[in-house]
């Protein structure tokens, strides 16, 4: 039965994520957005730490709390945060940052040019290299940090860039269909 009162149209408003209640509300908040994404990414190794049979030391506390204070500002300076998680990872190498690293990789992939993403992680993993040989230097032994080049970091990356993209897609219809409404109304009017 398609009678011409029946029939239903979809806008792309209507399935538009920003149109979700609950989307709208954690983007209206961006700091309170930022804090989650401090408390899932340090929160476990914090409960883990305090609840390990074993003393833990000092430079393990300092690693998962530095790392929860240069998230603050992921939102504004991914690139440096990027850095900065690097240099962090080298204090404590078995410390795992990889939720950090990933919350930082979508956040550098989503908001800058894909030249930067890139040079971000590949200096990420150079910081990270760096340290490890400078704690083999040291010590006689290192372990690397894989949590640059882990899975999940990747997968947030290449996330960030589809994001990016989609964006930067939609701008580009909203400029396409301003510009060819505009040229309607100059045909109208001439």
């Amino acid at each position: 039965m398609t009678a011409k009162g029946l029939i239903t149209r979809i806008r792309a408003s209507d399935i538009d994520p920003d149109v979700w209640p609950p989307a709208r509300w954690l983007l209206s908040r961006p700091r309170l957005v930022d804090g989650l994404i401090i408390a899932v990414s340090v929160l476990p190794q914090l409960i883990a730490l305090s609840f390990s049979g074993s003393e833990q030391p000092i430079t393990a506390w300092i690693t998962v709390i530095l790392a929860g204070v240069a998230l603050w500002w992921r939102r504004d300076h991914a690139f440096w945060v990027m850095i900065a998680l690097a240099v962090v990872s080298c204090i404590h190498p078995a410390m795992s940052l990889t939720a950090a690293f990933a919350f930082t990789g979508y956040a550098l992939a989503s908001s800058g040019p894909f030249a930067r993403t890139i040079a971000g992680v590949a200096a990420a993993f150079g910081i990270t290299a760096a340290g490890t040989g400078i704690r083999w230097l040291i010590a006689g032994h290192a372990f690397f940090p894989t949590t640059v080049i882990d899975a999940f970091v990747l997968i947030a990356v290449g996330l960030g860039l589809a994001a990016r993209g989609r964006r930067d897609r939609r701008a580009a219809v909203g400029e396409l269909i301003a510009q060819r409404i505009e040229n309607a109304r100059q045909l109208e009017r001439t």
